[in-house]
């Protein structure tokens, strides 16, 4: 649905203003639209976690999972915040596996699996996680002290 699809763009701007309050008003504007839309789901859900509100993002991502078993954004969404509870295995589990649809999103997702292999002291899958960022995107300066701190380990 086109209008559905507008509502979160201009959700997407908001967020990107860092205006969270905007942004959800756009996102729960798509979701009365349609409350089937795993966007719509995911996107209401980011908010919460942006918020700090992570058992709600969960719930949130679960949901946008149901509706649609293949957005990948809702597995790293419902990761993102397991790994902020500190629920390393279920985060892990929950993660996407295999590229993401971008380079950013690769990066992303290797990243957090990298954070939940050092929460759980699997250091030598943190640090085979960190080197493959670096081999996604070279420039992505902050994980060249995040290997070293693996490797230090």
């Amino acid at each position: 649905m086109a209008e559905v699809d507008d509502h979160i763009a201009a959700g997407d701007l908001m967020l990107a203003r860092g205006d969270l309050d905007g942004a959800e008003l756009c996102y729960r504007k798509a979701y009365a639209i349609d409350i089937r839309s795993a966007n719509a789901l995911h996107s209401i859900g980011f908010i919460q976690a942006e918020r700090g509100n992570f058992q709600t993002a969960i719930r949130w991502a679960e949901r946008a999972i149901e509706r649609d078993p293949h957005f990948l954004l809702a597995y790293n969404l419902l990761g993102n915040a397991l790994l902020a509870l500190k629920r390393y295995e279920e985060a892990l589990v929950a993660l996407p596996k295999g590229p993401a649809n971008s380079k950013r999103a690769t990066v992303s997702l290797r990243n957090n699996m990298a954070l939940c292999y050092a929460g759980l002291g699997r250091w030598a899958e943190a640090e085979q996680e960190l080197r493959a960022v670096l081999g996604e995107e070279v420039t992505y300066a902050t994980r060249f002290s995040a290997v070293g701190m693996i490797s230090h380990e």
